[in-house]
């Protein structure tokens, strides 16, 4: 590789990480929206399936699976 190469891979690499770095520092904060009724009780779900996994009570963890599943 020679120096010209060398410096276009350099400037490229540079110019890629400042235009990163603009949108980064042009972004402001972002609320999330508040869950909905439904996103709620999967999350309430997904709680207590943790909350029991540590039990190793295997009849209440594949309570939370469907018979097929």
């Amino acid at each position: 590789m020679n120096n010209t190469e060398r410096g276009v891979g350099r400037r490229a690499f540079l110019a890629a990480g400042l235009g990163v770095a603009g949108i980064a520092g042009l972004s402001g904060q972002a609320d999330a929206a508040e869950p909905s009724v439904l996103e709620k009780a999967n999350m309430q779900i997904v709680k207590d399936f943790c909350a029991t996994w540590p039990s190793h009570d295997l009849e209440k963890i594949l309570a939370f699976f469907s018979d097929n599943g």
